[in-house]
């Protein structure tokens, strides 16, 4: 009788800590857990629980050990496997985010937002013809699901598919406002994929929907300096940043080294007075065009 009382007792307080949860009530759902694991220190709902508090308080390392005690115990506990994704992803570490969604995904095939996370992670990586199959799998699965329409969205612009790509982009922002933290996440990885012009588009509409964004404000500004006509004599730089920014200086000592001595006084004295130029316009050109574009 006492265990089946403990029982029920256990299962009110989950059901407590994951209305707090969905309340925003994190402390409380974290200290009502934290008490409850002491009485039952393995349990694995009580651990995944414990593993997302982790995660929301940004402590990825520590919500990775809790959540593999869970999967150690269960290896099929979906709620674990959602929560360690998400810290795969927000760790890029896309691989291993990538192998739990198929574990996933092989159990409920059918699910939506299993479908449409993994388009996501195929935006993000790169991978658009994959990505946009995933996201109009996802919307046949859920017409209304909010993570298919921003894949199917995001890869009709970077993809230019349809007639309008930019105003499905738009329209989503209009729809689901909170869809703005995903946006900007794929914005973000777009860019360091060098799709800075598809980037902009939508981080444009992004800030139309709440100009006073001074996040969204320097998101714009910097991809609009990455996309300016007059950047592209610096595009090793802006593709590849400090990595592109060694390329050329090698280049440059390379070309010092090995070719100036060939050459006649007049043209060295040219070719270092362009080299010289340039190295003046890549440190004080990008400066310029921010103060003009922040106007």
């Amino acid at each position: 009788m006492t265990e089946k009382s403990d029982e029920r007792s256990l299962e009110s307080a989950i059901g407590r800590a994951r209305m707090l949860l969905d309340r925003r009530r994190v402390d409380e759902a974290r200290d009502l857990i934290a008490s409850e694991l002491r009485s039952f220190p393995e349990h694995p709902d009580l651990l995944h629980l414990a593993g997302f508090i982790e995660f929301l308080d940004e402590n990825n390392d520590r919500a990775r050990e809790v959540l593999e005690q869970v999967l150690a115990v269960d290896p099929e506990h979906e709620g674990a496997r959602v929560v360690l994704y998400q810290v795969c992803q927000d760790d890029r570490r896309f691989a291993e985010a990538e192998q739990v969604l198929l574990s996933l995904l092989r159990d409920f095939p059918r699910d939506p937002d299993y479908c449409a996370w993994y388009a996501l992670l195929m935006i993000a990586t790169g991978h658009f013809d994959k990505a946009l199959k995933l996201a109009d799998e996802a919307v046949r699965l859920d017409p209304e699901n909010e993570d298919a329409l921003i894949a199917s969205a995001t890869c009709a612009v970077v993809l230019r598919r349809g007639s309008e790509p930019r105003d499905r982009v738009s329209e989503l922002v209009r729809q689901y406002p909170e869809s703005a933290s995903t946006l900007a996440m794929l914005v973000a990885a777009l860019a360091e994929q060098g799709k800075q012009r598809e980037a902009l588009q939508i981080a444009q509409e992004l800030l139309l929907a709440d100009p006073s964004d001074e996040d969204r404000v320097e998101m714009c500004i910097e991809l609009r300096i990455a996309t300016h006509w007059s950047m592209l004599p610096l595009w090793p730089m802006v593709r590849y940043g400090w990595l592109g920014s060694a390329a050329v200086w090698i280049v440059f000592v390379a070309y010092a080294v090995f070719a100036v001595p060939h050459l006649s006084e007049a043209l060295a004295l040219a070719c270092l007075a362009l080299i010289l130029a340039y190295v003046v316009y890549s440190w004080v050109y990008p400066g310029i065009l921010r103060r003009l574009l922040s106007r």
